[in-house]
């Protein structure tokens, strides 16, 4: 890239990275080293982002009109979070989206399965991720990039971020959506590294098998590692779920039981008596289950269904287990109990289960794809054709 701006005959506006303005710090390059935040002006990628840091797009002089936005991103040394990035358009509220990256073959961060065609050649090989559809931009508006929720993998030097190779502007088209399932149907998964199969090859989670099984079927995942309901942080379940634009509007949220707060030792709470948020103690397990709903129900006038992970030992899990279906009674929503679920708990201890499972609560990608998958869309599929029923 020579660091100007292109118009395609197509109306289409490329911003390189050359073009753009970043914040000064400390990050990860592309050789697992720490280093300062730079331009890489071979491959024209600013690399080596640190966690709060920012890449700041200006719109040139011909933009004028509706676009949807892509971010042209690289690869990354290891990934634990489908939300790298936070955007917000002229200082307005930050708004986030899934960017899901691949793995470079020569990354330090290898799990034990490797499936062709999840790995990239290198670093430095792009992929584009749609952040924003159908926006109305014009000449001088600020587009703002925040790297926030990076990998933490113990192979790395520090919280690792893609390098960001571009911003691409193409006009939009209008879109017509149905509302029939599958097809048409957007389904938003928010979670932590079970929703985003962390030790599953090209973290492929029931969130991409599910997509894959019904055409024109929308799975957006929403993840980050080690994040939990209680809403104690700024990567909490509730504070990225109130980063998700009301404009997006799902069809359906499908939510994890996290094992985080289990395993964190977060308070659990209780089920509050009305549905008033100021009532709700969100820094609880009970708390912030009802946050999320109050904000379906507000932001997005959507369904929700709560899905558990399977049967491992630990009591206070299973008391959150036992709130949530108190809490589904108040509220009506959807719960795919795995952890109690019989023919699922029957596996455990056989050689399948090692199959299935990297350890007691993480699974593989056979995990997912044959045990956890067939499950998880059998009782959506049931759920939302009970619902269309009921209307």
């Amino acid at each position: 890239m020579n660091g100007k701006q292109r118009m395609e005959r197509t109306g289409k506006i490329v911003i390189p990275a050359a073009c753009a303005e970043f914040t000064e710090g400390i990050g990860v390059d592309p050789g697992n080293r720490l280093s300062g935040t730079q331009l890489d002006s071979v491959h024209g990628m600013i690399v080596a982002l640190a966690p709060g840091g920012h890449v700041v797009f200006r719109m040139p002089e011909e933009t004028k009109g509706r676009y949807d936005l892509y971010l042209q991103v690289s690869a990354v040394l290891a990934q634990s979070s489908s939300q790298p990035f936070l955007f917000s358009l002229n200082g307005e509220p930050a708004w986030a989206v899934p960017v899901d990256c691949r793995i470079p073959e020569n990354s330090p961060a290898h799990i034990e399965e490797r499936i062709p065609g999840t790995d990239a050649g290198s670093f430095y090989e792009c992929t584009e991720a749609k952040i924003a559809g159908d926006i109305v931009l014009c000449s001088g508006d600020v587009l703002t990039v925040t790297a926030a929720f990076g990998a933490k993998a113990v192979e790395l030097a520090g919280e690792a971020f893609p390098g960001i190779a571009a911003l691409i502007l193409v006009p939009s088209c209008p879109q017509t959506r149905t509302a029939a399932f599958p097809s048409g149907m957007t389904i938003f998964w928010l979670g932590s590294s079970v929703t985003y199969g962390a030790q599953a090859a090209g973290h492929y989670s029931m969130v991409d098998a599910i997509r894959d099984r019904h055409e024109g079927l929308i799975c957006e995942k929403y993840a980050v590692c080690g994040t939990t309901l209680a809403n104690t942080s700024e990567d909490s379940y509730v504070a990225r779920l109130r980063q998700i634009p009301a404009s997006r509007r799902p069809d359906l949220l499908v939510v994890q039981l996290s094992t985080n707060d289990a395993v964190q030792g977060k308070t659990l709470g209780q089920v509050c008596e009305g549905r008033d948020l100021s009532q709700m103690d969100e820094t609880t397990v009970a708390g912030g289950i009802e946050a999320i709903l109050v904000c379906a129900q507000e932001r997005f006038h959507c369904p929700v269904v709560f899905y558990t992970g399977t049967w491992f030992d630990c009591e206070l899990y299973e008391k959150m287990t036992e709130i949530l279906l108190e809490i589904q009674k108040k509220w009506g929503i959807g719960v795919i109990d795995l952890f109690h679920d019989p023919l699922m708990c029957g596996v455990i201890g056989t050689a399948q289960y090692e199959r299935y499972m990297h350890d007691p609560i993480h699974p593989r990608r056979a995990g997912y794809t044959e045990w956890w998958t067939p499950v998880i869309d059998r009782y959506l599929m049931d759920f939302l054709r009970q619902k269309k029923e009921k209307e």
